[in-house]
C-alpha cells in the first residue's frame, strides 16, 4: 500500500498482526481516522494489541457515530461487538445485556441481516454461562452442610 491509501496500509499491517502499526496509522490521519471504517480497525487493532479499553472505547464511538448517521443496521453490529467482547472479556452480564439489548432494538422490525446473526450468537453465549453460573448455584448449595 502506498502512502495516499493509509487505511489500505493500516489494514495490511493489522492482517499481519502488527497491531501497533495500524494504530499508529489511525493516529496519525487526523480527523480522517474518525470515520466508521477507521474506527472499525482501531477496535480490531486495539484489542489485538491488548488495550481492551480502547478497543471498547472504538466500539463504542463507531455505535455513536453509526446511530448519528442513521444507519441502524451498523449501530446494531458495533453494539452487539461491544456485548461479545464484554462477554468475553469481562464477564459482567448487565453491560452484555444492555448492549444486546440495544442492538435488538435498533433491528426491530428489519429484516435478517448479518447483525442479526451475530446478536443471536452472542444472546446463545449470554445466555449459556447465565445458566452456568445458575447450575453452578445449585451444586454449590448441595455441597454445602
Amino acid at each position: 500500500m502506498s502512502e495516499s491509501d493509509p487505511l489500505g496500509e493500516a489494514r495490511v499491517a493489522a492482517e499481519r498482526g502488527d497491531w501497533q502499526r495500524a494504530l499508529d496509522l489511525a493516529a496519525s490521519n487526523g480527523s480522517a481516522g474518525s470515520s466508521a471504517a477507521w474506527l472499525e480497525l482501531r477496535a480490531q487493532a486495539s484489542y489485538g494489541n491488548g488495550d481492551f479499553d480502547g478497543a471498547v472505547s472504538s466500539w463504542e464511538a463507531l455505535y455513536s457515530l453509526r446511530l448519528g448517521e442513521g444507519d441502524e443496521v451498523d449501530a446494531a453490529r458495533a453494539a452487539a461487538m461491544l456485548a461479545m467482547f464484554l462477554l468475553i472479556d469481562t464477564g459482567l452480564m448487565a453491560p452484555v445485556r444492555a448492549w444486546l439489548r440495544r442492538a435488538e432494538t435498533l433491528l426491530a422490525g428489519l429484516p435478517a441481516t448479518p447483525a442479526h446473526a451475530l446478536i443471536a450468537t452472542v444472546r446463545t453465549y449470554e445466555r449459556s454461562r447465565g445458566a452456568a453460573t445458575v447450575a453452578g448455584r445449585g451444586q454449590a448449595a448441595q455441597r454445602t452442610p
